[in-house]
C-alpha cells in the first residue's frame, strides 16, 4: 500500500505473519522515496518487555504503544509525531 498511497503516520503491528513489525520498518526506512522513508512509525505491540527503544530505534521505529492500547496515549503519540 505504501507504493502506491501516502500516510502521514504507520501504526505498526510487530507480531505479523509474513514479516514482522521490526523487519517492516526497516525495510520502510531503506525505500528510495526519501518522503515515504521518513514517515514516523509508532509500534503496537503487546510484548514491549522483549524490546527495548534503542531495539525500536535501530529499525527506524519512532515511537511504541504497549497493547491493550490507551486511547489517549495514541491520540497524544499520533499528534506528536504528525504536528
Amino acid at each position: 500500500m505504501l507504493e502506491t498511497e501516502d500516510f502521514d503516520i504507520i501504526l505498526m503491528d510487530i507480531n505479523m505473519p509474513l514479516m514482522d513489525g521490526m523487519e517492516c520498518a526497516q525495510k520502510i526506512r531503506e525505500l528510495g522515496n526519501t518522503k515515504k522513508a521518513q514517515i514516523p512509525i509508532v509500534a503496537i505491540t503487546g510484548n514491549a518487555k522483549n524490546y527495548s527503544m534503542e531495539d525500536f530505534n535501530s529499525v527506524g521505529i519512532n515511537d511504541y504503544l504497549q497493547k491493550p492500547l490507551n486511547f489517549d496515549a495514541l491520540v497524544e503519540t499520533v499528534k506528536n509525531l504528525t504536528s
